[in-house]
């Protein structure tokens, strides 16, 4: 936080912080974003967009949250729900897998959702699910989230796909989010990755810098 108050792009009235100190270690971190309708703040605003720190935003954000219109959660498609590595929560569905026709699951590094009742209480119902049926998952919390947006039917994992994209080191297309997930807590291969996406935007920046429509907004996030 005190690193970006200290970039030169940083405005107070525009960027706002509100921390919690009081998760330390990558579980409870992770499942810290359930908390979300917790902060003091949260009222404020309408819509909210939620990233995990392995992403790189290089287009309007505004395109992004153009696409919020329903009370579900947007996410991006990942996996699947009966993926053996249970990235994505076959567990914890059991029998329940065979109900759903579609079985692409996603990443829970992207949540777009309103701020509305019905998101407030599936993220309660993911708490209770959490403390309920303890297991340790390699991904955290994302198969809890994925199984309980599933069972309410609040979930959209396909609008986003011409938005945001993971593992993907292209950065002349029209993808607003660059996500790269795999090895939560792993950061090494991830910092590596997402410099060299950087300096690819600071290149094709260059190349077409009289192209006045191509905007480039990385957000730096301290991994």
């Amino acid at each position: 936080m005190e690193t970006i108050k200290q970039n030169p792009l940083f405005n107070p009235e525009k960027i706002k912080f509100e921390t919690n100190d009081t998760f330390n270690d990558v579980d409870s971190a992770c499942k810290s974003r359930l908390y979300l309708f917790y902060l003091s703040q949260i009222n404020n605003y309408e819509k909210i967009l939620y990233l995990d720190t392995d992403i790189l935003v290089k287009g309007d954000i505004n395109k992004v949250f153009n696409v919020c219109k329903d009370d579900v959660l947007y996410t991006l498609e990942e996996g699947t729900i009966n993926d053996m590595q249970d990235y994505w929560g076959k567990t914890l569905f059991e029998n329940e897998i065979q109900n759903y026709e579609d079985k692409s699951a996603f990443t829970s590094g992207i949540l777009l959702f309103n701020n509305c009742e019905k998101i407030k209480m599936l993220f309660q119902h993911i708490i209770e699910d959490i403390i309920n049926r303890p297991y340790f998952f390699k991904c955290y919390d994302q198969p809890y989230i994925v199984y309980n947006a599933f069972k309410y039917r609040l979930y959209n994992n396909k609008v986003l796909k011409c938005i945001a994209v993971n593992n993907d080191d292209n950065v002349d297309n029209d993808f607003v989010i660059h996500h790269f997930p795999g090895g939560p807590g792993y950061f090494e291969r991830k910092i590596y990755t997402m410099k060299k996406v950087l300096d690819k935007i600071q290149e094709y920046k260059q190349t077409h810098r009289n192209n006045s429509n191509y905007i480039v907004q990385p957000v730096f996030n301290d991994i």
